[in-house]
């Protein structure tokens, strides 16, 4: 019963978010508006949800390594714009739970949209109690970060009244849940998306034999557990179509295999006289960031836990280019590697 009133409370308090939503991109008290250059915009389809907004490298979604918007502040110290973070933070877990919602389609189609469905011992075998549950438990993750909280008064947290939670809920579904449906529907259109995989590198000292850095590519051979969790979602399986991909994957024997950068030795100087400055130790910081096209496409559902679907991903690579920068904002180029033509450390 406590779990019960937990999920219908919360429930309560995300749904009367919805009273009224301000699409705004600028700081409170009319400041400066934000910097949205590196962002692109999901508009919202209605005025009671808020757009969606992720972080982009060349007008297309970045995956991966996140710029957090970090900074020197005047007193010489590490700080963060911590707004636009925050914008970004929201809008990516938004942007993988509208995802999630789209491929859960089935589970939306058996949802209760008069009841809150609660499992025990009498329907926890009834497959269609439990695609209603988990339907309605997303909805919940969803609603949470996607309405607005701007006007929502204080007096709502203090609602204790199972029957007004009710009320709202089926309120809202009836209002809401088909545009939120039709709306999710847009995201991964022809059940695929394609972005930037974007990855931090350690780069050790210039061979002046190979005229190049060597770096250390992630294990694209290998399920990798390097990143954050939601992109993990998407970067599950590397599954190559074209041929350049798969001689790459024939020519790496190591789960981390080590690729030459090409630079002159002049370019080299220039690279290394002029690093970015590390925030933590006030150093030339010791890491690149590369960025490489890719294609992430939509697998299956994973319902083998049926109160825990999960969408399974693939991907590959859309260009055989991998482009190198000194900064995490991906504005300074430094080099690149054609997966056409590379080296490989022996």
């Amino acid at each position: 019963m406590h779990h019960k009133n937990h999920f219908v409370y919360s429930l309560i308090i995300s749904v009367l978010f919805l009273l009224s939503t301000q699409n705004t991109v600028a700081q409170e008290g009319g400041e400066e508006a934000i910097d949205m250059t590196d962002v692109i915009t999901i508009k919202s389809p209605v005025n009671k949800f808020k757009s969606i907004h992720i972080q982009a490298h060349k007008g297309l979604p970045r995956f991966g390594a996140h710029n957090k918007y970090q900074f020197t502040n005047k007193y010489g110290s590490l700080d963060m714009h911590r707004p636009k973070n925050t914008l970004i933070k929201e809008g990516f877990l938004n942007y993988s739970n509208m995802i999630k919602m789209k491929f859960m389609a089935s589970y939306f189609k058996d949802i209760d949209k008069t009841y809150l469905t609660q499992i025990s011992r009498e329907n926890r075998d009834d497959k269609k109690a439990l695609h209603s549950s988990a339907a309605q438990i997303h909805l919940l993750k969803l609603t949470r970060l996607l309405v607005s909280k701007d006007s929502k008064p204080n007096y709502f947290w203090n609602i204790r009244d199972e029957f007004t939670a009710q009320e709202i809920y089926t309120s809202f579904v009836s209002a809401h849940l088909e545009d939120l449906k039709k709306w999710s529907g847009t995201f991964f259109k022809d059940n695929n998306e394609t972005g930037y995989y974007v990855t931090r590198h350690k780069f050790g000292t210039y061979d002046f034999d190979k005229s190049g850095f060597w770096v250390t590519l992630p294990p694209h051979n290998k399920e990798y557990f390097g990143l954050n969790p939601l992109d993990e979602l998407f970067f599950q399986e590397f599954l190559p179509e074209e041929s350049f991909e798969n001689e790459y994957l024939n020519s790496i024997s190591t789960t981390f295999p080590k690729i030459l950068l090409p630079m002159t030795a002049e370019n080299a100087e220039d690279f290394l006289n002029t690093r970015v400055v590390s925030f933590s130790d006030k150093r030339s910081s010791e890491y690149i960031y590369s960025a490489i096209k890719v294609r992430i496409v939509f697998k299956e559902l994973n319902t083998d836990n049926v109160t825990f679907a999960s969408p399974n991903f693939t991907y590959q690579f859309e260009d055989p280019i991998i482009e190198f920068f000194k900064n995490i904002e991906l504005t300074e180029k430094i080099g690149e590697i054609s997966l056409l033509n590379p080296t490989y450390s022996e």
